[in-house]
Order: C-alpha cells, then structure tokens, then sequence
C-alpha cells in the first residue's frame, strides 16, 4: 500500500516538471516569434541614416551686382562684386573669363545666418571688356554648374583713341595723287604720346609711320612709308603714352587714293548738293577727225566707276550729292578736255596730274 502511494506521487512530481518545461519553452517561442517580427518592422540605426545629396543652385545674373566701383569702365583694376540670394556657409568663387576654368579672381565664403557676400577680384590686366564666370559650393562639399557670362566688367584705357577729326592729309593737299609718300597730320594729342600708323583698318596691316608729339605741342606730322602700288588705302591708328599704355585701335581713320602716274587728276568743286558735273569733251578735231574716248572715270565720292566711250556719252555726266570737293580720276584715252564754253567751267578748280591718256 506504501509502495503504491509513492509511486503516486512521484508520478505527478514528473508530470508537473514536464508541465513546467513546457512552459517555459512555450514562453521561449513566444519571445523569439516576437523578437522575429520586430525585426521585420523595424528598421536598423544604420539604415535609420540614409545619405542626403543638397543640390547647389547655379548663380544667376540677377544674382550678382557691382559694388564698387558703381560703374564701369573705370579705373579701378580690383573691382567688388556682391552676390546674393545664398545660403550661411555656401562659397563662391569668379572667375575672368568663360567656363570657370582660368585662375579664380576671387572667392569668398557666407557666414553664419547671412545671404550674402562681397567678392573684390584680383588685379584685372588689359582693357578689354572681361566676362566673368561663376559657381557656388556648400557646406557638404557639393558644387554647382558653371554659371558663364554671369557679369561683365572693363577697365578703362587711360589713353584715348584717335578720331577721324584728330587726322587730316597734309601733304599733298589732295587725294587721289601720284605721291606714294603722304603726310597726315594729328593734332589734339598730348605731347609725349606716340602715334603709330598702320595700313588697314585693325591695326594688324603693315607699320606704315609713327611720331612723337614734341614738348608743348599737341599735334605731330606722320609721314609713312612708300605705298608700292596704285589703289585706294584705309588707315588706322593707336597712341602710346610715356607710361606704355597703348589706346585701343582705331580703323578707318582715314583714306588715301594712290594713283599712277598715268592717270588723269582733277579737282571739281559743287557749290550746292546735287550739282551736276561734265566732262567737257569736243568730237571733232580741227581736221575733222573724231577724237578718240575710251577711259574709266571715277568720281571721287564712292559711287561706282563709269566707262566712257564717246564725246557725248552720259556716264560722263555725275550728281553730286553733297556739296564739296572731289577729286576725280581717269585712266585710259580721252584724247581731249575742253572747259571753255563748257556749263562745269567753274566747278574745274585744279588738275594736279595730267597723266598720260591721250
């Protein structure tokens, strides 16, 4: 009876010890089966910090502005800049020239709770009007685009250029003529200056003379080197002041007409605008000849050439118009001029080449 007894108990001691590590290991399920479905929920501090890109906004034009000086061209070689519309922290660096890619000017970075900056470039060299280009770089290191054109500025050239009033043919007196060797006179320039002459319009013709304005003189005569053929030139000019700063060139300045020494020069003055001018030609000879015309005309005011075949051919009839005086040139035959009884008598002031035509 004992025996049974014991073995009872025992029994339910094994039973409640199994219900227990049941228990326990139901409790273990539990625990990991949540623990597995938080981590499916929630995310872990690594991805909790995801990289963040700041987009750096490109300058504008209406970005930036002049400071100092207040307008150019100008003297001052160091100009400031402000730039606005930035963030604390951004930098900006400008550049001379397009495309950000010469030797920074200028840089400056924005300090804290500001939006703006002022920027003083280095020393600009040159007088040429100069494009300045720009970017800007945050906090984080991020760059925006290259922002071309984005101001201009020049500095002024200390030395002025020529006018076309400042220079004047002095020798000879007229143009066209058979001297290869003309004088021009420049006047309203400072003394000490030197003028340079070059052939063409761009100042990158041949060196035809220069000179030097002499103490107490504002004017220099120029006489420049032989012209080797016949035709029409265009010259220009830039002046030197002691310092070495050269003025801009200036082309067109004047004209000069070359002719052979076988052209016909003659000098016809108007005395109104749209005067009519002829060449007086006569068509017969004493003997009853017909005198010969076969010649190109040109009438010194840039209309075009004309060919003349005949005594009473039209084309040797021109309006000009504005009042003035031109020298008109021929080459070729024209056998004989013959003012006398002629309407353009007193228009004929001089005729400083005979030539050879006829």
């Amino acid at each position: 009876m004992q025996v049974i007894i014991l073995f009872m108990m025992l029994f339910l001691l094994m039973g409640a010890s199994k219900c227990n590590f049941l228990e326990e290991e139901e409790s273990k399920g539990s625990t990991t089966s949540s623990k597995n479905t938080n981590s499916k929920n929630e995310k872990s501090p690594e991805n909790d910090l995801t990289e963040k890109i700041v987009v750096v906004t490109d300058l504008k034009n209406v970005d930036i502005i002049l400071s100092d000086p207040s307008s150019y061209p100008n003297s001052d070689t160091t100009p400031t800049f402000t730039v606005i519309n930035l963030n604390s922290g951004d930098t900006v660096k400008l550049y001379s020239g397009d495309n950000c890619d010469s030797m920074t000017n200028g840089f400056a970075t924005v300090g804290p709770n500001q939006d703006s900056i002022q920027i003083t470039l280095s020393d600009i060299n040159g007088f040429d009007e100069k494009s300045i280009s720009g970017k800007v770089t945050n906090e984080q290191g991020n760059e925006s685009n290259c922002t071309n054109n984005l101001i201009s500025y020049q500095v002024e050239n200390p030395v002025s250029g020529l006018m076309s009033s400042n220079i004047s043919l002095s020798e000879p007196t007229s143009s066209t003529n058979i001297d290869d060797t003309p004088t021009f006179l420049v006047t309203d320039i400072e003394e000490g200056n030197t003028v340079n002459i070059y052939s063409g319009d761009n100042c990158n013709g041949d060196f035809s003379g220069s000179g030097i304005v002499a103490a107490g003189e504002n004017s220099v005569e120029i006489t420049i080197a032989p012209i080797t053929e016949t035709g029409s030139y265009s010259f220009s000019a830039t002046i030197s002041d002691h310092d070495g700063n050269t003025s801009n060139c200036s082309g067109g300045l004047i004209n000069y007409k070359l002719a052979s020494s076988s052209t016909f020069i003659s000098t016809w003055k108007t005395f109104s605008d749209n005067e009519e001018i002829t060449i007086p030609m006569v068509e017969l000879n004493n003997d009853g000849s017909a005198f010969t015309y076969d010649y190109t005309i040109n009438w010194g005011d840039g209309s075009d050439s004309a060919d003349v075949t005949s005594y009473d051919d039209p084309d040797a009839t021109h309006v000009y118009s504005d009042q003035g005086e031109y020298n008109v040139t021929i080459i070729g035959t024209m056998e004989t001029i013959k003012c006398f009884g002629s309407d353009s008598k007193d228009n004929l002031i001089s005729i400083p080449n005979l030539g050879a035509v006829g």
